[in-house]
Parts: C-alpha cells; sequence; structure tokens
C-alpha cells in the first residue's frame, strides 16, 4: 500500500486538485449558503487547491538544480507550510460561525481565540525559518532537508486540532449529525496523518488529507444546507397549503351560506344549488376534467341562482303557472347574477355560470340566444344539472318527477336543450344507480316494513308499492277494525298496481302523466276486485270461521311474467285455532308490464307489517295459468327465429357473423307498455366463442340504439354520429312510430379490424363505427332492444 502511495502520489494529487477546483467554481454558484460562509467556504476551498498544487511542484522540483527548479521549490514548500496554516485559520472561523449559528453560542470561544494566536505564531516562525533554516533547509541538489526545529512546525498545527477538537466534542450535540462528523473528521484524520508522515518521509499523507476532508465538509454543509431550505420550504409550503385551505373554507361557507339565503326565499328550492353543484362537479369528474376544473364547476354551479336575490317574493311563492310579465321578471335573474358575481375578479367563471346556464344548445335560451360550443362549457355542464334537479325535486303544487320520466326529458332535451355530451353523462349516471346522499338524491331502496297504517274511508293513505317479481317477498300484518264498524268489508286490501312512480293515484292527471294503471283489488277477507287485469282465480286452501275484528295475517306474493300468485294466511287473534286460507291469481294485460303492491284498507288499522324477500326463485310453470300467454311475435320467422323484449335486454335475437356489405331487415314494433323514448331496438356488436349473446368469452363491442342515444361502456373504441334530417318530427312522434311497427334496415361494413354500422330511421341517421382494438377476427351481431317484438329477422 506504502509503495502504491510513493508511487501515484503527484497523480493522486492532480485528481484532488481537479476536485477542488470544481468544488470551488460549485462554491460560486451556489444559492442556498450564506454569504459569509460561502465566502469562508470558497476560501478553504481555494487554499486547499494552492496547497496540495504546491505540495505538488514542490515534489515536481525536488533535485532540479536549474534556476526555476531553484525558485520552484522554495516557494512551493512555503506555501505548503503556509497554506496549512491558513486552511486551519479558516477551518476556526468556519468552526466560530457554526457554532453561532448552529451551536447557539453567543460569542466566540476562548479555544477559538487561542487557536488562531497559534496560528498567527505558526506562519511568524514559518517567515523566520526562511532565513534561519529553524524549519528546513536545501542540500546542494536542491532537495528539501528536515532541520532540527522540524518538529515545531507539526507541534503547532497538532495544538490547533486539539483545541478545535475539545471544542467540537464539547458542543457535538447541538449541531447537526452530518456536520458533526464531518468536522471530526476534519480534525481528526490529519492528526493522524501528521504522526504518521514523521515516520514516512516522502509522502504528503497530511496535505491529501486536509484537501480531501475540507472538500467533504463543504459538501455535508451543502447537503445540510439544501436539506434545512427544503424543510423551510415544506414548512411554507404546509403553511400555505394551511391558508390556501382556510380561505377555500371561509369561501365555501360565505357561497353556502349566500345560497341558503337565496333558497330560504322558496321552500321548494331548499338546497337546490348545492345538489346542482354536486350533479355539475360529477359531471365534470366523469368528463375527465382536472381537480381544479371540477372544483370551479362546482361553486359556478353553486351560485348559478345567485339572481334571484332580486325577484319579489311573491313572484317566487306564487304556485302554479307565472303570467307573461312574471315570467319576464323571471327571466332578469342571469343578468342580475352576472352583476353581482362579475365584481369577483378572481373568480370569473362564477359569473360565466350564472349569466349563461339558461341558455340551450339549438339557441332558443336566453338572455344571449347563444348556441352549440358558443355556450361556455361550464355553463353547459350547470344547464342538465340544474334540469335533472328541478325534475327530482317535489314541489307544493307537483310531486318529483319519476326518474324514467326524467330520463326521458333528458333525451328529449338531447341537441336542443342541452348538450349532448353532458347529456349523455347525465343519462349514464342516472342509468348507473348513481343516486348517493352526496349529490342530493337517494337511491331507491326496497323497504323494509310498512308503517302502522290507519284507514277511514277506502282510497286513500296508500304506502309507496313494492315490486313484485319471481323472487317471492313474505310479510305478516297484524289488523284491527275500528270499534263502531263491524262489517267484513273493514278489513285490509292488496291493491296491484303499474305506475312510473310506484304510487297510486286517483286524479286524471297523475293517472296519465305517471302511466297508472290498477290490476285488481284482493281483500284479504276473500273477496277481489279485477279492475285492468285480464282475469282473477281465487281458491280457498282451508276455510274457517275468522271475524276479521282482529287477525293476523301472512302474505306470501309473487309474479312470473304476465301472472301474479297472492298466498293468505289469516288466523284470530282471539281464538288462535281459527284459521283461514286461500291463493288468488291474476293475469295482467301482458308480460312486459310492471307490478307493485300496496296495503290499503276501510276502518281499520294495521299494525307491525315486517317485509323480507323470500329464498324462494320461482320459474315458469310455478303460478298455474288462468289466462293463455300473450305473445306479440305470432309471426312469421325470417333467418333466424323472432325476439320479444319484454324489458331493457331481457332476450335477443340469435347472433350472426358480420362480414363486409352485410344487411340486416327485420320488423320492430313496442309493446303495449312501451311509453318513452328508447323503448326500441339496440343493435348489439360482440364476440363469443358460440356466437350468441351472453355466450361464453363474452365480449361487448358496441350498442347501438336506433333512437340515437349513447349506450355502453365502451366509448373509447367506439365513434358514433347522430343526426337527423326533415323527416323527423319529433319524439312524441317517433314514440308512436316504434307502436305502429316499421321495418328496419341496418347496414354493415368490415374492413382491417373496423366495424361500421348505418341505419336511417323515422329520420334518425346513425353511423357508429367500432375499432376492434384485440385483434379478433370473427365479430357477430345481433339484435335486442327494449319492450319491443322483433319479427321477419333477415340476412342480407
Amino acid at each position: 500500500m506504502l509503495g502504491f502511495l510513493q508511487r501515484h502520489q503527484l497523480n493522486i494529487m492532480l485528481i484532488f486538485i481537479g476536485a477542488c477546483l470544481i468544488t470551488s467554481v460549485y462554491v460560486l454558484l451556489s444559492r442556498t449558503t450564506r454569504r459569509y460562509r460561502k465566502e469562508l467556504m470558497f476560501i478553504m476551498q481555494t487554499a486547499a487547491l494552492l496547497l496540495l498544487s504546491s505540495d505538488r511542484f514542490a515534489y515536481i522540483y525536488r533535485g532540479d538544480v536549474s534556476t526555476l527548479g531553484y525558485v520552484m521549490v522554495r516557494i512551493c514548500n512555503f506555501m505548503v507550510f503556509f497554506m496549512t496554516l491558513v486552511l486551519q485559520y479558516i477551518f476556526t472561523l468556519y468552526l466560530n460561525d457554526l457554532f453561532t449559528h448552529e451551536g447557539g453560542l453567543s460569542g466566540e470561544p476562548g479555544r477559538l481565540k487561542l487557536t488562531k494566536g497559534l496560528i498567527l505564531a505558526g506562519i511568524l516562525l514559518l517567515v523566520i525559518s526562511q532565513y534561519t533554516g529553524f524549519y528546513y533547509t536545501f542540500d546542494e541538489y536542491n532537495r528539501y532537508v528536515r532541520s532540527p526545529g522540524f518538529v515545531i512546525c507539526y507541534i503547532i498545527p497538532l495544538m490547533v486540532n486539539i483545541l478545535q477538537l475539545s471544542l467540537i466534542f464539547q458542543h457535538l450535540k447541538k449541531l447537526p449529525q452530518k456536520i458533526s462528523v464531518s468536522i471530526l473528521l476534519f480534525t481528526i484524520v490529519p492528526l493522524i496523518a501528521s504522526l504518521c508522515q514523521i515516520f514516512m518521509y516522502g509522502l504528503s499523507l497530511t496535505n491529501m488529507s486536509m484537501v480531501g476532508f475540507t472538500m467533504l465538509v463543504y459538501v455535508i454543509d451543502l447537503v445540510e444546507t439544501n436539506n434545512k431550505v427544503d424543510r423551510t420550504n415544506r414548512l411554507e409550503k404546509i403553511y400555505l397549503e394551511s391558508e390556501q385551505k382556510s380561505i377555500y373554507r371561509l369561501f365555501d361557507q360565505t357561497a353556502k351560506a349566500i345560497v341558503s339565503a337565496i333558497d330560504s326565499k322558496d321552500e321548494n328550492t331548499r338546497g337546490h344549488s348545492v345538489r346542482v353543484a354536486g350533479y355539475a362537479k360529477r359531471i365534470a369528474e366523469l368528463k375527465g376534467m382536472d381537480e381544479k376544473k371540477c372544483n370551479e364547476i362546482y361553486y359556478a354551479g353553486l351560485l348559478h341562482d345567485v339572481g334571484k336575490i332580486g325577484i319579489p317574493a311573491e313572484i317566487i311563492d306564487k304556485e302554479g303557472d307565472l303570467t307573461d310579465e312574471e315570467y319576464e321578471v323571471v327571466r332578469q335573474h342571469p343578468l342580475v347574477g352576472n352583476r353581482i358575481l362579475s365584481s369577483i375578479t378572481e373568480f370569473p367563471y362564477l359569473s360565466t355560470g350564472a349569466y349563461y346556464h339558461h341558455e340551450h344548445y339549438d339557441g332558443s335560451g336566453y338572455p344571449s340566444g347563444l348556441k352549440g360550443k358558443e355556450i361556455p362549457e361550464i355553463a353547459r355542464i350547470i344547464a342538465v344539472a340544474d334540469a335533472y334537479d328541478v325534475m327530482t325535486t317535489g314541489k307544493s303544487y307537483r310531486p318529483a318527477m319519476p326518474v324514467e320520466a326524467v330520463r326521458e326529458e333528458l333525451l328529449r332535451g338531447t341537441g336542443t336543450q342541452f348538450d349532448p355530451e353532458f347529456a349523455s353523462i347525465m343519462l349514464h349516471m342516472i342509468d348507473s344507480g348513481e343516486y348517493s346522499s352526496e349529490y342530493g338524491t337517494q337511491e331507491e331502496k326496497e323497504p323494509e316494513a310498512f308503517e302502522k297504517l290507519h284507514f277511514d274511508a277506502y282510497g286513500t293513505g296508500f304506502p309507496d308499492g313494492i315490486e313484485l317479481s319471481a323472487n317471492a317477498w313474505e310479510f305478516t300484518l297484524i289488523s284491527e277494525q275500528d270499534e263502531d264498524f263491524n262489517s267484513y268489508d273493514c278489513c285490509p286490501v292488496i291493491l296491484l298496481f303499474d305506475s312510473l312512480d310506484r304510487k297510486v293515484h286517483r286524479d286524471k292527471r297523475g293517472v296519465e302523466e305517471l302511466d297508472y294503471l290498477e290490476y285488481a283489488e284482493v281483500w284479504l277477507d276473500g273477496h277481489t276486485v279485477c279492475t285492468g287485469a285480464r282475469n282473477i282465480a281465487v281458491k280457498t286452501v282451508k276455510d274457517g270461521d275468522v271475524s276479521g275484528r282482529e287477525a293476523v295475517y301472512n302474505v306470501e306474493a309473487m309474479k312470473y311474467k304476465d301472472h301474479i300468485l297472492i298466498r293468505v294466511h289469516m288466523t284470530d287473534l282471539k281464538t288462535a285455532a281459527n284459521e283461514r286460507e286461500f291463493e288468488v291469481i291474476v293475469s295482467l294485460p301482458d308480460s312486459t308490464r310492471f307490478a307493485f303492491l300496496t296495503i290499503g284498507g276501510e276502518h281499520c288499522t294495521v299494525n307491525n307489517t315486517r317485509l323480507k324477500r323470500s329464498d324462494m326463485m320461482i320459474s315458469e310453470g310455478f303460478i298455474p295459468r288462468i289466462s293463455p300467454e300473450v305473445s306479440f311475435i305470432d309471426h312469421l320467422s325470417g333467418d333466424v327465429p323472432n325476439t320479444e323484449v319484454d324489458g331493457y335486454r331481457t332476450d335477443a335475437s340469435k347472433g350472426f357473423l358480420i362480414f363486409d356489405g352485410m344487411k340486416l331487415l327485420f320488423h320492430t314494433m313496442s309493446l303495449p307498455a312501451a311509453r318513452t323514448i328508447w323503448h326500441c331496438p339496440l343493435i348489439v356488436i360482440y364476440y363469443s366463442d358460440d356466437g350468441e349473446v351472453y355466450g361464453k368469452n363474452y365480449r361487448e363491442y358496441a350498442l347501438i340504439c336506433l333512437d340515437g342515444e349513447k349506450r355502453g361502456d365502451n366509448d373509447e373504441d367506439n365513434t358514433l354520429n347522430v343526426s337527423k334530417d326533415k323527416d323527423f318530427s319529433g319524439w312524441k312522434e317517433w314514440i308512436e312510430y316504434n307502436k305502429k311497427g316499421y321495418e328496419c334496415e341496418v347496414g354493415f361494413r368490415k374492413k382491417r379490424g373496423r366495424v361500421t354500422v348505418n341505419t336511417e330511421n323515422f329520420g334518425i341517421i346513425i353511423n357508429n363505427t367500432t375499432v376492434i382494438s384485440d385483434g379478433t377476427a370473427d365479430i357477430y351481431a345481433a339484435v335486442t332492444g327494449d319492450l319491443c317484438a322483433l319479427t321477419d329477422i333477415r340476412i342480407m
């Protein structure tokens, strides 16, 4: 090892010199270090650079008897001893600065003052030595030779190191750990190297170790400074974030307070603005907007109706239709809102949402009559959210619209009142059942019980119905007749019906608007009333004398296709031995309608009604038929069997392999229960091992609805273009068109992993291109739909 150092000492010195030069430049460029410490570090690196350069030249010119050699040897040896003391002096200044700022000392320690004195004495002795040869001399060959006083030049730096080391140990815990290690190494390692060099003449161990650890001190100091800056920046960032959150909370609370004050003017719209803001933000999230933009849309939605503060209370509180003059006053609220919010220049989007949210996509809105993309995006989103909440919120003069009716209104307004893209997202939210309380609407849940109910005259007080299906309902109820009545008619009744909102309606408007149809009354004393059903059959299973004054009824109710089965077991509370049991079968008009069950009665009280789903799931044949099955596809078939779709995609035609240039022809007619725009056929593009919809390894690529609505979850792989020509006369006429039935032709093109579908019906022109991104070669198509009969299906 010693021989290696002797052979390569000059090269090692050159490497250290280069490193010192780079470090010096880096010190000058550094911006994180304080100016005074930066100056100390630069002088230290420069001193180390001069020390090692002088030492290297002293070795190079050693023994050179030329004039240049004579001068270089003497200057370089002087510089070696001088720069060693200078380096220690600068390090002393660095320690003083370090202990003052990081160690918390108030003044310069006495040991550091003594250190400075020793270093100055060493410099004085060095100068004297140049004239007396006290430290060293040079022989006739111009070589460095140690003198008797040589030991003194080592004792002074050694004493300096010991004083520095004692101070470091005393205050070690006050300094950062990494800095403590670096300054310890700077003092201890050169100290050890100096002791070794006394016995290893010809090696510059002391100088190289001092230079190496000078660079290390700077690097560690720089790292600690950067860490300190980072910590400061992090704390500042945390503080700023905390301030921003505080401002954000203040803004949020202020905005909500303003909105609450506005909403409180109208009991019917309480909470409207908060719900609209939530819906609008969710639409933005599903559109893929960033968090900042989503929050902007939220607050614009929150304050979109702030202009209503200028509308007189008598107009806001008015029930029913407004006069033309009153409506004109209401139309001013976007302008009022814009004037109020435009003063908030930091958030210009607030006034944008307030001013433009009543613009219509086709240009028929107000106040500016903008159309399409001319309307700011934020206002197009709020318009959809606002309309949704208005429709789904009940008012004192009208109930909330059922979701199905809301969905149809949104679909009707797509492309006219609403931006098709954002209306489509809202429809997706409806279809996916996204009705959390966070956005203002609760998802429909099956009830667990009917509350305590009292009935006077028959026909009032019905609770919301429960939907009947093949999964049977079981419930028990206790009935008690009113004291002044003793008729067998005074008992509970099961009412079977269908409506869009699961509610019983007796008024003409409710019957018409909510498509209410009453099937039958099943009185729990055993008699029935047939209203809209095709037939009713009652079967007594066990006959007994039950007065019905106080009775317990155990009921089972289920539906399969177009038949309902009600089982009733009745027990007299006074004499538990008296029992009666009967079954009622009701045949509905057809299989396409829903059936809901609710409890009513006459002059009786019903208690403790607990509802639960049975574990039983019935199938074909469980309910005996009392009427023949109604078929809407009893016609001649084409290339594949006819298909009746009694609900959304409950059935589909047989699949067929798509080839380029293929045409699909079929006849479609919506079923009697159809009542909305989307009750029409759909074309499904897919793959499965057996070629059937939902077959093994089923993968769905596209779902194309003939009303032009965007369906399915494969938006990235599908490009849907929908337009309407002069043959399209309106959605009401479209529904009638489907009820009458029509011939449909669908064209297919298949090239290079793309399937294009074209069709035109009632002026609705549809073109959809699907990219088969997984490379599947065999792609199938089938016809399905919602409440429609598909017949005469042919492939050409």
